[in-house]
C-alpha cells in the first residue's frame, strides 16, 4: 500500500526532515524486515514541483544494531553474538527453499528477508498485535509473512533450523 506524509522542515538551501512511520496499530502493521519504497515530491513557493526517483530500505527494529548475511534469495538479519547460528539458519532456510521449488514446481523465488531475534522477550514486542489471552499462553517461535517476503523468528530457539525451514 502506499500513503503520503508530509515532512516537516525549516525553509534553507539544504534542509533535513523527519517523519515518523507508525508500524504498530489498526491496519498499520508491518514486520521488522519489510522492504519500503519511499520517494519525494518537493513543491517550492512557486509551485515547481521535485520528484525524486524510487529508493528502497529494508525496516529493521530500531532496538538492535543488525547484520546480514545473504545467498540468493535469502536474508538473514541479526544482532548479538550470533554469526554462527545465522549461517546455519540460512543453511537450512536454503535447503528448505531447493526441497519446495521442487514439490511446487516454483523456478524462480522471490526475495525472502529472515529476521532473527535472539530470545522471545525481544521478538515479543514486534510480533502483530493479538487478544491478551492468545498472547499469555502462546509462544511464537517463528512467523511468516508471505505477501512481504518476511519471517520472523527466534535465533536461540533450540530447534531455530527447523523453525526456519517451517516457516519457509
Amino acid at each position: 500500500r502506499s500513503a503520503y506524509r508530509n515532512v516537516d522542515f525549516d525553509t534553507g538551501v539544504q534542509v533535513t526532515g523527519t517523519t515518523f512511520i507508525q508500524s504498530l496499530g489498526t491496519g498499520n502493521y508491518f514486520p521488522p524486515g519489510t522492504k519500503l519504497e519511499y520517494s519525494f515530491e518537493i513543491k517550492n513557493k512557486s509551485g515547481v514541483v521535485l520528484r525524486t526517483q524510487p529508493k528502497e530500505f529494508v525496516y529493521l527494529d530500531s532496538r538492535f544494531e543488525w547484520r546480514s548475511i545473504a545467498e540468493e534469495p535469502l536474508t538473514v538479519y541479526h544482532y548479538g553474538p550470533t554469526d554462527k547460528r545465522a549461517e546455519d539458519m540460512l543453511q537450512a532456510a536454503l535447503r528448505a527453499v531447493e526441497r519446495m521449488s521442487r514439490v511446487l514446481g516454483v523456478e524462480k523465488v522471490q526475495p525472502i528477508n529472515i529476521v532473527a531475534y535472539n530470545n522471545y522477550r525481544h521478538m515479543v514486542v514486534a510480533l502483530p498485535p493479538r487478544p491478551q489471552a492468545i498472547s499469555q499462553d502462546l509462544v511464537t517461535e517463528g512467523q511468516a509473512f508471505a505477501n512481504l517476503g518476511v519471517l520472523m523468528m527466534l535465533a536461540f530457539n533450540e530447534d531455530a533450523e527447523g523453525v526456519a525451514s517451517h516457516e519457509i
